[in-house]
């Protein structure tokens, strides 16, 4: 059967969500897939809704989908935000602490989105709380799967006698609930190792250590779950690679001979010029004495 799905993680600026959704797509990169990815995000550095959108297929495709397969909520407002593109048949995975959260209580949610959710809430008599977003899903023929977090926390907490659970709460939501979803998908957890060893390098590294042991504390958690969607590695004969927009059109220019650029440096508008300047010979030949160059400059 055809792998073309929509997983969206979304959750508080600031609360790990580009990590969460990077370490995904890499794990599901290395495992053969292909992914398109794109971050919607306010410009706030802290607390208002940002979310992460990423297609995985088993084939080239161009573009997002529409509607969403999986839904990783990591607050109260990804749920409001996100329940109606939720398909039949997807699935949500949301954390028992939120279930009491009422739509008033969102200060950072827009008053137009606000009024909408009210109308509709009362039109379809859903008491306006994620309790009564989940009741509605189920009435609707979405799967729900519900994580106590705090309790998974504790079992984190025993594995690694030197962290304070505080900093775990505030920390590591993201990669917590990221791996409950590829667990549940059949991804098999080396993948997300590898998804966790690609994104927390350099002065991250140190963090590897704590993320791997939850990872394996989600895993285990999440043995009874299966879903529909499975993601069984695919062996294909073809390198890959993981790119950003800006990376890609810095390759492109590159390849197609590009000699001089100019450019202001700000950040993200120069983000493509300073690749420019640290990748200036791109093969797409791996053997070519231009590759080989390049490898030894990076």
């Amino acid at each position: 059967m055809p792998m073309d799905i929509m997983w969206v993680i979304g959750g508080p600026q600031g609360g790990g969500i580009d990590t969460g959704a990077n370490v995904f797509m890499r794990a599901v990169a290395r495992a053969g897939y292909y992914v398109i990815g794109d971050r919607e995000y306010f410009s706030n550095i802290k607390g208002r809704h940002s979310y992460f959108m990423v297609r995985v297929s088993d084939g080239p495709r161009g573009g997002l989908l529409s509607t969403i397969d999986v839904l990783v909520a990591l607050d109260a407002e990804s749920m409001f935000t996100h329940f109606q593109d939720v398909k039949r048949g997807g699935y949500v995975i949301v954390d028992t602490s939120t279930f009491n959260t009422r739509l008033d209580q969102l200060q950072y949610m827009e008053d137009e989105l606000k009024e909408r959710l009210r109308e509709f809430f009362s039109k379809a008599g859903i008491e306006p709380t994620v309790k009564g977003v989940i009741d509605y899903l189920r009435n609707n023929g979405v799967n729900v799967l519900t994580m106590h977090y705090a309790d998974l926390l504790q079992e984190v907490k025993k594995r690694l006698h030197d962290i304070d659970l505080p900093s775990l709460i505030g920390r590591y939501s993201n990669v917590v609930m990221t791996a409950y979803s590829t667990a549940i998908m059949g991804l098999p957890i080396d993948y997300v190792f590898k998804g966790l060893e690609d994104v927390f390098t350099g002065r991250r590294g140190k963090l590897l250590e704590y993320n791997k042991a939850i990872v394996e504390v989600v895993y285990d958690y999440a043995k009874p779950i299966k879903s529909g969607i499975s993601l069984q590695p695919i062996k294909r004969d073809v390198r890959a690679i993981i790119v950003n927009g800006n990376e890609a059109v810095a390759i492109g220019k590159i390849l197609g001979g590009l000699r001089f650029q100019t450019y202001y440096p700000i950040t993200p508008a120069a983000d493509e010029s300073f690749f420019i300047e640290s990748h200036n010979i791109v093969s797409l030949d791996p053997v070519t004495e231009e590759a080989k160059a390049w490898r030894r400059r990076v």
